[in-house]
Formats: C-alpha cells, sequence, structure tokens
C-alpha cells in the first residue's frame, strides 16, 4: 500500500514528539521523514541532528529507515559524526541502499 502524504505528515510528526520527548536523545534539528525506494520495497526514512550523551559539542545525523511489512517490519538506524559528512554519508547510504529481504 502506498502512504499518503498526510499518513506521512502524521507519521513525521509522531516521530518528532517521541524522540523530542525521550530522555536520552537531544536533537538539534528535524529533517523529517519521507518515503524512499530500496529494492522494491517502500521504506520510511526519517532524519534528524542529535547531541552526543557523551561527548560535549559532538554531533550526530541520524537515519531511520523503517520497513512496515506486518511481522517482517524492522527499523535500521544508520548514524555518523557530523564532523565527517563528507566521508560517512556516502557509506551510510551504501548500507541502506544494499538492504535485502
Amino acid at each position: 500500500k502506498q502512504i499518503s502524504s498526510f499518513e506521512l505528515q502524521s507519521y513525521d510528526k509522531e516521530m518528532e514528539r517521541q524522540l523530542r520527548n525521550a530522555e536520552t536523545v537531544h536533537i538539534v534539528s528535524w529533517f523529517g521523514t519521507k518515503t524512499m525506494s530500496i529494492n522494491n520495497k517502500t521504506f520510511l526514512v526519517t532524519s534528524y541532528k542529535r547531541a552526543s550523551t557523551v561527548r560535549q559539542g559532538t554531533f550526530f545525523i541520524v537515519s531511520l529507515y523503517r520497513l512496515l511489512n506486518g511481522k517482517r517490519s524492522f527499523t535500521l538506524t544508520l548514524s555518523y559524526d557530523d564532523k565527517h559528512t563528507s566521508l560517512l554519508k556516502p557509506i551510510s547510504g551504501y548500507v541502506a541502499n544494499s538492504l535485502k529481504f
């Protein structure tokens, strides 16, 4: 089933609310949720920037790849230090695009 823009927007708002209310995550920037096709499956990809819980002044770019497929649903979390975006963003994309099920 294809997700409507209303469903996507509702999902995005709920994800942001849940993550901003989490005690262990300090979100600096919310990039939102989009759909992405990987190997003929539609994923909901939510991205944001968060502060490190260990090192002051360190930030991570996080992407949650969620496949909604009944009992086979899962979420893959990929993140990297934003100081190394030019090196790690392409690798993160390669990992995400290599998903097979």
